[in-house]
């Protein structure tokens, strides 16, 4: 992670966290056929190290935080200092949930297989502060498939529709810095993937 320390900005190791997590999968044919799987997730990733640290996107343009502030077993004496004890990972889905189903039906021909999923991972953070405004938001994704294998098994073929919501999301944001000229007016999406989200 960055951290701005004077005389400059610098990359530093962002001390311990702690990752626990649990995870179902179930895959099941209740027909000749027919199956439906599916998996759900969650994990909970904080930082479990006391480190305080500054906010290199805008350090000068929050208002000045309370001296002498608790993070863990340290004291913050720095006003623009943030505690990042507790804080979510960066990147790190707290719920993720998949459920898919497909339909094989088989004749003199080859095999048609008819399957779709669905898709949903919810909130997390792009930095260790855990900025409501630099965040990804929920998000879901559905898609859709076809294949068909012939009798002689020597060829097969797939027609899909991904994204069928044309959904959007932020891959990654930028958010500006008073050190580069200007205060904080907002954000913007460097790279695009699945949903299309409200402005901020």
């Amino acid at each position: 992670m960055t951290t701005s320390t004077p005389p400059g900005v610098f990359t530093v190791n962002s001390g311990k966290a702690r990752i626990k997590g649990i995870e179902f999968e179930f895959n099941a044919r209740p027909l000749e056929g027919f199956q439906i799987d599916g998996s759900a997730a969650l994990i909970d990733a904080k930082f479990s190290q006391n480190f305080p640290t500054r906010n290199t996107a805008y350090p000068s343009s929050l208002p000045p935080l309370a001296l002498n502030r608790q993070c863990g077993s340290n004291i913050i004496t720095d006003r623009y200092a943030f505690c990042l004890l507790g804080n979510r990972i960066p990147f790190a889905f707290k719920y993720t949930l998949s459920i898919g189903a497909q339909y094989a039906l088989a004749n003199s021909v080859g095999e048609f297989t008819l399957r779709g999923e669905y898709n949903r991972t919810w909130q997390t953070y792009f930095d260790v502060y855990n900025d409501n405004f630099n965040q990804k938001r929920a998000y879901d994704l559905a898609n859709l498939f076809l294949t068909y294998g012939h009798s002689n098994k020597h060829w097969s073929g797939l027609l899909f529709v991904k994204n069928i919501g044309n959904t959007f999301a932020a891959s990654s944001t930028f958010v500006n810095s008073p050190a580069a000229g200007g205060n904080p007016v907002g954000y913007h999406h460097s790279a695009a993937d699945l949903r299309r989200e409200p402005a901020p």
